[in-house]
């Protein structure tokens, strides 16, 4: 038999409370009865369990944010200056909470980055890629103003 992952729900339910009742009646089962619905339950639920897979494959999840990187790290991580990253805070372009936050311990005053999050925002190319050994920071940076331009020169009237 077939059972799509529904079915197999109902079935395991309909185990439970039968299992249920067997525990408060157990004079009236017999033990292979017993041990019948036990090795049923656990076959349906690896069932269950491989249609729930095959129905939604694990996927590579967003990375958790981690403010674990100082000001002046991301400043040498990055290749930009400390002024780019005030700046781009003011103007909203990294936003708190997902960028980077303020300190409130070890230091109030220190500012904490994400380095995932701010590469991808700042670089527009992931961490990964960006930390590879042979990177061109500067082929990167023509790409993203030609890109820049292009755009601002399709929006603009002629």
């Amino acid at each position: 038999m077939n059972f799509n992952q529904p079915e197999l729900l109902r079935l395991l339910e309909l185990l439970g409370t039968s299992n249920k009742l067997m525990k408060k009646a157990p004079s009236r089962c017999s033990k292979e009865y017993f041990e019948f619905n036990e090795n049923l339950f656990f076959k349906l639920s690896v069932e269950f369990a491989k249609k729930a897979i095959e129905q939604a494959p694990f996927t590579k999840q967003d990375p958790v944010t981690c403010f674990d990187t100082s000001t002046a790290r991301t400043c040498k991580l990055l290749h930009v200056k400390e002024g780019e990253l005030r700046v781009s805070r003011e103007i909203g372009k990294l936003k708190k909470g997902y960028h980077y936050t303020d300190g409130k311990s070890p230091r109030p005053s220190a500012i904490w980055y994400d380095i995932e999050a701010t590469c991808q925002e700042i670089h527009e190319v992931s961490w990964d890629k960006f930390s590879q050994p042979g990177f061109d920071i500067e082929a990167n940076t023509r790409e993203r103003v030609s890109k820049a331009f292009a755009k601002a020169r399709k929006g603009a009237k002629k």
